[in-house]
């Protein structure tokens, strides 16, 4: 039986750009994907690449590109190698003490990995509130990464942005509200 971790690394991709970095994709609708905005942007306008499992999986398109400060771009899916994965359920917020849990594909950890940590509570920034989370290294490659609440087994955020690649002071998410 699959576990709710198990899911949620279904319901992911990784997404090459086109410098020498790539980000993380999540599932929330059949044939739709969340991602950050500056993971696609320099590619907004051509079809984007999708690897699951190390390998080409398939091929999207932006649909709807929001910069700074949202920085969230939804995708729309054209072509895959199977019709069969699962999409997140997503839900409102988080509460401080919460435990939170990632996954996506790091530089450390190209081929998938799981981050945990916090909620702090929340954190503005140019007029947008985020989900500040603590204890938990976010390296680039996590960008775009769901973020599941442990306590109510919902995803309630986007990874945006680490506060240090290097300690575990942890980062911001965009909340799926």
């Amino acid at each position: 039986m699959q576990t709710l971790y198990d899911l949620l690394q279904d319901c992911t991709v990784k997404i090459p750009t086109s410098g020498q970095g790539w980000g993380t994709g999540f599932f929330v609708a059949p044939g739709q994907l969340l991602t950050c905005a500056h993971v696609v942007q320099a590619q907004a306008t051509q079809p984007i690449s999708l690897e699951r499992g190390g390998q080409l999986w398939g091929t999207a398109q932006v649909e709807t590109l929001l910069p700074a400060p949202f920085d969230l771009a939804l995708l729309h899916l054209e072509t895959a190698q199977t019709d069969g994965y699962p999409c997140v359920r997503l839900e409102a917020g988080a509460a401080p003490q919460q435990p939170l849990y990632l996954y996506g594909y790091s530089d450390t950890m190209p081929e998938g990995e799981s981050v945990q940590g916090d909620c702090e509570g929340t954190a503005t920034q140019q007029g947008v509130e985020f989900i500040k989370f603590k204890l938990a290294r976010g390296r680039p490659g996590i960008s775009g990464s769901p973020v599941l609440n442990l306590k109510t087994g919902g995803v309630c955020g986007l990874v945006r942005q680490t506060l240090d690649r290097s300690e575990l002071v942890g980062g911001l998410a965009l909340p799926t509200a």
